[in-house]
């Protein structure tokens, strides 16, 4: 089905541009001839697809999704008009990533930081590459921040949610 509009586009250009990603396609285990088609199918817009009872995951339904990104517009979206015909966007749209911490790792904060920073910072400088001029489909991203630091899922949550690493991405973008 093709986008309803801007708004749309915008998340999926992201989508397209975080597939291309090569450090992303090795996150999400996608490989071979169809690996932007594996990635995609880890990248949500705006949440998660209903759960199998259509009310709430199971923690082997969330492992299972693991990693993932999800997509939505962030803040500050607008849509301009020049003095002509033209118009173009401009915003953020905000990617949220998720993984669960492997187990050799549990218990070595300094290991769960730098792996999963190593892979943010990673997705950061790939996304930033592809975004060039908005080609090929792509965002044309004109920054990426990191507004907050990774957090870890909190530990009395475990059982229900799993040991998890979240981080938010803020991608600026302009040109649609």
């Amino acid at each position: 089905m093709a986008n309803a509009g801007c708004l749309a586009l915008a998340k999926d250009n992201a989508k397209a541009t975080l597939a291309d990603c090569a450090t992303f396609r090795a996150w999400v285990g996608a490989s071979g001839d169809d690996a932007q088609a594996q990635a995609l199918n880890r990248i949500y817009k705006d949440e998660l697809p209903k759960p199998a009872d259509g009310n709430t995951y199971t923690l082997e339904e969330l492992q299972a999704r693991r990693p993932f990104a999800i997509a939505y517009t962030g803040p500050g979206f607008r849509l301009e008009k020049d003095s002509g015909d033209s118009t173009w966007s401009t915003g953020t749209i905000a990617i949220l990533l998720e993984q669960d911490i492997p187990e050799r790792i549990t218990n070595d904060p300094a290991a769960i930081a730098d792996e999963f920073e190593t892979v943010i910072g990673k997705i950061i400088y790939e996304f930033m590459a592809l975004a060039v001029g908005g080609t090929g489909g792509y965002l044309s991203a004109t920054s990426i921040s990191v507004p907050d630091e990774w957090v870890r899922s909190n530990p009395d949550a475990k059982a229900d949610f799993g040991d998890v690493a979240m981080a938010m991405l803020f991608v600026e973008f302009e040109g649609l």
